[in-house]
This record gives structure tokens, C-alpha cells and sequence, in this order.
């Protein structure tokens, strides 16, 4: 039981941390973007 509930917040940790990286991708990329359009 409490090895299944480390790997649930394993789990929840890595969708977070994969989260946050398309988010600071999508943002990287928008100034990138501008940043070389200007």
C-alpha cells in the first residue's frame, strides 16, 4: 500500500514537472520568436 502510494506521487510529481516544462517551452519559444521577428 505504501509503495503504490510513492509511485501515485511519483507519478503526480513527473505530469507536474512535465507540465511546467511545456509551459517554459511554449514561453522560450514565443520570446525566442519575437525576440528574432523584431
Amino acid at each position: 500500500m505504501k509503495g503504490s502510494l510513492q509511485v501515485m506521487m511519483i507519478e503526480k510529481a513527473n505530469k507536474h514537472i512535465h507540465s511546467i516544462k511545456l509551459v517554459l517551452c511554449g514561453f522560450v519559444k514565443k520570446e525566442v520568436g519575437e525576440s528574432s521577428s523584431v
